[in-house]
């Protein structure tokens, strides 16, 4: 089970792609999912999955790094 911390981080993620993000919906919908993918042996194919695969797309997209 996920934290309510890491939650909450990967919701913003996800706020920050839809708000500041000049992607198509659908380019931004098929690199989340694609990211996701290799979450979903963790987590199966889940919000977990969908998040963490947002959080590692804002992350690369960015240059961040998980703190």
């Amino acid at each position: 089970m996920t934290s309510c911390a890491s939650n909450k981080s990967a919701i913003y993620s996800i706020v920050y792609f839809y708000l500041f993000d000049f992607e198509t919906e659908e380019q931004r919908q098929t690199r989340i999912l694609t990211a996701a993918v290799e979450f979903v042996p963790l987590h199966g194919w889940s919000m977990e999955a969908i998040a963490a695969g947002a959080e590692v797309r804002f992350q690369n997209k960015y240059g961040l790094t998980a703190v």
